[in-house]
């Protein structure tokens, strides 16, 4: 697992970008975040995975993206 802030969500549209360090965004769909109490908000800190981007050549994405001090659900839970 990676941390970083939530920089942007756009909640219109299910998508935002978590900020690594200074430099470094990620791409995230909503679909990819694991916490339905909690939503993504700008300076949030999170826990998340790197995965290819859904097309060759795109950037890699964020997924498995939970809160800072969230559990992260257990397969079958």
């Amino acid at each position: 697992m990676q941390q970083g802030r939530v920089q942007k969500f756009d909640e219109l549209r299910g998508f935002g970008f978590i900020l690594q360090g200074f430099k470094t965004r990620f791409y995230f769909h909503v679909a990819n975040w694991l916490n339905d109490t909690v939503a993504p908000k700008p300076g949030m800190a999170v826990l998340f995975e790197l995965a290819p981007g859904k097309k060759a050549g795109l950037a890699d994405q964020a997924v498995n993206i939970v809160p800072l001090g969230s559990e992260i659900p257990k397969a079958g839970a």
